[in-house]
């Protein structure tokens, strides 16, 4: 036999006993989260950043190294008090909990704490950060520590939008408040926009989870109360999101709400639910909304055929391909 295809053939051999290991032995993908979570903070305050934390940490195949807060859905000392009674809950029902990192108090004011726990877990190799706020921390880290912009090798952001959409929650129902319901903004962008645009200048790998996505599914009453009765944790998670039903159902007129923050999690653990294909993105203003050039910057993605406007490529997930009996709150049943 040659030497080449006894190498060859040693390369199968091989190739079948990492094939045949068991998924225990095999390396999970590294993950940092930074939210915001308010569930609990205030009536009209977003339970989403509360629920898409479970799955992450209780995916086999994932390994939450840290975990930090930021301002965004309510102020740093309500929202990082939120992370660690959610924290405490957890814990006591078996469910470990990396350390928790206070962040960025505003769109200028770095957290040291968190800047350098997230150059060491860098540092130590690649790593997928899934960002459901702001992208004040996100963004100090690459400023402070360009070096490391190499082995960020995934970031998952909630925020993004198409020329002229409007973030309109009551499109299509006659139940909201005067008829109409309230006009959602791009919340994470906007309120750190020149955060957004250094991560976006900064090259870095970037999915787009949008609110055309996440209006493509809902969690309802019928599915806070299964959670109420899968567990300590469901109460607990369930408790907290009674207002914003009421808020959902009062103001904009929907028997449920969207889960922005855990599509993006959804694309993490199973991304062949939904399409993402690359598009060209830009931030500048709307002008399809008659913004001027002086105007406030939008997060957008690029039509098909202008990519030669496009500043860069991101992956922009569009569209839930999902079967119709995949629900979102399946993902925090049972805990």
């Amino acid at each position: 036999m040659k030497l080449s295809d006894t190498i060859k053939s040693l390369s199968l051999i091989l190739l079948s006993i990492i094939l045949l290991l068991p998924c225990s032995l095999v390396a999970a993908e590294r993950i940092w989260v930074d939210f915001d979570p308010a569930c609990g903070v205030r009536k009209a305050a977003d339970v989403d950043d509360c629920l898409a934390l479970i799955p992450l940490l209780t995916a086999k195949d994932l390994q939450v190294v840290g975990i930090s807060t930021t301002y965004g859905n309510a102020k740093i000392e309500q929202t990082h008090e939120t992370a660690l009674r959610l924290a405490s809950v957890l814990n006591a029902q078996g469910i470990s909990v990396p350390t928790i990192y206070r962040g960025a108090e505003s769109n200028s004011r770095m957290s040291e704490e968190v800047q350098l726990a997230l150059r060491d877990a860098l540092a130590v190799g690649e790593l997928t950060v899934i960002a459901l706020g702001p992208l004040t921390n996100i963004a100090f880290l690459l400023a402070e520590h360009p070096e490391l912009r190499s082995n960020l090798s995934k970031l998952i952001v909630v925020m993004g939008k198409q020329p002229g959409q409007l973030f309109h929650p009551s499109e299509g129902s006659t139940k909201g408040i005067f008829g109409h319901g309230p006009i959602f903004s791009d919340m994470n962008f906007k309120k750190d926009p020149m955060a957004a645009e250094f991560v976006f200048n900064s090259g870095v790998d970037i999915t787009l989870i949008p609110y055309e996505l996440g209006r493509q599914a809902i969690i309802t009453p019928a599915d806070i109360d299964l959670l109420a009765q899968s567990g300590s944790v469901g109460r607990w998670l369930a408790e907290r999101s009674q207002d914003w039903l009421y808020y959902w159902s009062r103001f904009v007129g929907r028997e449920g709400f969207y889960p922005f923050d855990l599509m993006a999690v959804a694309y993490l653990l199973e991304p062949e639910l939904m399409r993402c294909p690359e598009r060209g993105a830009v931030i500048e203003p709307d002008r399809s909304l008659g913004v001027t050039a002086a105007g406030p910057k939008s997060f957008m993605v690029l039509p098909p055929g202008q990519d030669a406007a496009a500043q860069r490529t991101v992956k922009y997930c569009d569209q839930l391909v999902a079967s119709k009996h995949w629900k979102p709150v399946s993902y925090l049943l049972p805990i």
